[in-house]
């Protein structure tokens, strides 16, 4: 079975506190992480290349794109990234053997769950 290009760690409402250790060591050793700058704070840590979605989100996808040719990319979304999020994207880009998903609750369950 081939290796996920990218991996993508749904981001939980507290941050990085309730995340397993498998996301948290799959974050702080990846090459590249890309996602908001405020999911990166929760992981001080990660030494590697940030691709920041603050510089418009078609340039940071094309740059995921790009980066994802070497392997070892992670992205940082909110939530389910397979819930309205990023995973949808990903996965009319990618074939889904390529992509590796992390989720957490998503906006839904919290509500219910409040």
């Amino acid at each position: 079975m081939a290796m996920a290009r990218i991996s993508v760690v749904g981001i939980p409402e507290d941050g990085c506190i309730s995340l397993t250790s498998k996301a948290v060591s799959l974050v702080t050793e990846s090459r590249v992480v890309a996602g908001h700058p405020r999911h990166l704070e929760w992981f001080p840590q990660f030494q590697g290349t940030f691709l920041s979605m603050e510089q418009g989100f078609s340039t940071w996808l094309n740059q995921v794109i790009e980066e994802s040719e070497e392997g070892d990319v992670a992205i940082l979304a909110s939530g389910d990234p397979l819930f309205f999020g990023i995973g949808t994207t990903l996965l009319k880009k990618f074939p889904a053997k390529e992509l590796a998903f992390i989720p957490t609750q998503s906006s839904a369950q919290l509500a219910f769950a409040a």
